[in-house]
């Protein structure tokens, strides 16, 4: 009884505080992340945040990364006030891999309906971070990204509960302002996903959520209708971009911007267990881009699945001018893996090289690549395409003979390359 008083009380401060009926921000859109920089700059964004809040000691403008986000069924969510990315906030679905939460508390008891023993869908929301211009008014950013959470759960992933692991002393609000819940026991854990921080455990039932909402703020004036604001605000409807499939995978060209983050700016990939590494590879296909970004050893590289092979002439030219001739023997939409021709001395790490591809009965496409890494035993690149072309991504599609983001895998086998000096 006292506590539901006291929650009673926090949510009348809470909400005492607010004016919904305030102009949104100017220029807001919230949306999935797409792009290599509005993933760097989440990454960085949500390091501030917790350097700010001594949860990590570490200078300003670094990048929090997670393991986590690399997964398929990660959707990273951010929200920009024209060009300044003002929040973000990681959506973790339960599928191939568990919650981040689990690594720290059990979440057996609410898995399933208690009634029907119906196994329910879950989803975590983490990694929330504000920009400092916009984390003082809730109403201006933070409240529009939990109605675009909110939308997301109901309407597109068909969610039944959400739960989150946050700090003690914001449990109550998170229990007051949205009815969530804690775990069975609710005691405080530290907790690794929150920089071994202790947090508390809770979940949001969003079939028992409307009712909260009807029951707290159905009957309050506009500016403090927290229902009517995070369900039915026009102007917050205008500034979302939802995705129209139903789950918030990452973009098809994830390979490009994961490569980018992961193994060119971070070594976390590298540092990853090879358990860790081999079991979340063979969520994507099996290309070239993927290969590169999980190191994978040979057991992997060797399985049995669709392979992207090619055999195609190809003329590198460098910044010199210099030319080498070549056989592109593996595409994907990213990059390429290019065997050379004349065993003389590859280019160097990072080298800018225009790949001109000749493949028969058509038209050379020309593609300008980065080489990102080089074998010396056969003499291979691999290079990353920079801001591949339609033609390009055409002629991918072409060589894979399905869509690009098809990950089912089919038996092939690996051709070997016809070099003729």
């Amino acid at each position: 009884m006292f506590r539901s008083f006291r929650l009673k009380r926090k949510r009348t401060e809470f909400v005492s505080s607010l004016n919904l009926k305030a102009p949104l921000a100017k220029g807001l859109e919230i949306k999935l992340a797409e792009t290599a920089p509005e993933f760097i700059d989440a990454a960085k964004l949500l390091h501030n945040s917790y350097v700010r809040r001594q949860l990590i000691k570490g200078p300003m403008g670094a990048m929090r990364l997670s393991l986590y986000t690399v997964l398929p069924s990660t959707g990273l969510i951010v929200a920009r006030t024209g060009p300044l990315l003002s929040g973000t906030v990681q959506v973790h679905q339960r599928t191939e891999t568990n919650l981040p939460i689990e690594e720290s508390f059990d979440i057996s008891s609410i898995l399933k309906d208690a009634k029907t023993g119906k196994d329910l869908r879950l989803v975590e929301i983490g990694s929330l971070a504000l920009h400092d211009l916009k984390a003082a008014r809730l109403e201006e950013v933070y409240l529009p990204l939990v109605s675009y959470i909110i939308r997301l759960c109901m309407t597109v992933l068909a969610v039944d509960r959400i739960v989150i692991a946050v700090q003690p002393r914001t449990a109550e609000f998170y229990e007051a302002l949205f009815g969530f819940k804690p775990f069975k026991g609710g005691e405080a854990k530290r907790h690794s996903f929150a920089a071994g921080a202790e947090a508390v455990g809770l979940y949001l039932d969003l079939a028992e959520f409307r009712i909260f909402l009807e029951k707290n703020y159905r009957k309050l004036p506009p500016p403090q209708n927290l229902e009517s604001f995070l369900l039915a605000h026009p102007e917050i409807t205008k500034s979302m971009i939802l995705p129209t499939e139903p789950a918030p995978a990452i973009h098809p060209k994830a390979a490009v911007i994961l490569e980018e983050i992961y193994v060119n700016r971070s070594p976390m990939i590298n540092n990853a267990p090879e358990e860790w590494r081999k079991n979340v590879a063979t969520m994507y296909p099996d290309t070239d881009e993927y290969r590169w970004l999980f190191k994978s050893d040979d057991s992997i590289a060797k399985r049995q699945t669709r392979r992207h092979m090619t055999d195609f002439a190809v003329r590198l030219t460098d910044s010199f001018g210099l030319t080498r001739q070549g056989k592109a023997v593996d595409v994907s939409s990213g990059g390429m893996k290019i065997i050379l021709a004349d065993r003389t001395l590859p280019p160097s790490m990072d080298e800018e090289l225009k790949v001109d591809i000749s493949p028969p009965l058509a038209e050379p496409i020309p593609v300008i690549t980065r080489v990102r890494r080089y074998d010396l035993k056969e003499y291979s690149l691999g290079v990353q395409v920079m801001d591949p072309s339609p033609e390009y991504i055409e002629f991918v599609e072409e060589v894979r003979g399905t869509a690009l983001t098809t990950t089912a895998g089919t038996t092939s086998s690996t051709p070997k390359p016809n070099l003729k000096k």
